[in-house]
Parts: structure tokens; sequence; C-alpha cells
């Protein structure tokens, strides 16, 4: 699996907007992870969990532009960074 190229402050800007959708959503993202069955998924009675730093840098990318999302809250200058 690839490193990402997204930093700690980034990865928790997804995880905050991902935690505020709605049920619907947050499995529509979930569906989006779990398509590469790299991904690993820690499921407890409190939730599902998933490590967005280690997940695939496309995967990451996949979020970003997904329809269900629309695009999460990174600045158009950590975009550019990300996709320099």
């Amino acid at each position: 699996m690839s490193k990402n190229s997204f930093n700690c402050v980034q990865l928790n800007q997804i995880r905050e907007q991902i935690e505020s959708m709605t049920k619907f959503n947050q499995i529509e993202i979930l569906r989006i992870l779990t398509k590469n069955n790299k991904t690993t998924i820690n499921e407890n009675k409190y939730g599902i969990h998933i490590n967005l730093s280690e997940l695939d840098g496309e995967i990451l990318n996949d979020l970003l532009v997904s329809e269900v999302t629309g695009p999460l809250a990174l600045s158009w200058d950590d975009y550019l960074a990300i996709h320099a």
C-alpha cells in the first residue's frame, strides 16, 4: 500500500467532516473506503474505526471528489499541495 500525502491537519479535517455527516452519508463513505480490500476496518460497540493515515492516497482522493461527500473541507491550497 502506498503512503498517502495527507498531513495530520488534513486528515483531522476529513475525519471531522465524516463524523458530522448523516448516517446515510457515513455508510456511503464506508462503501468508498471498503471498495479496496486493503482497508483495515475495526468495529466495536461504539462504531466503525478506520485509521485514515494508513489509507492509500488514491482512496482518500476518491473521498475528496465523491458525489456523496461533495468536496471535503480542505482549502484549495491544501488540495493543490497534495496533488502537486
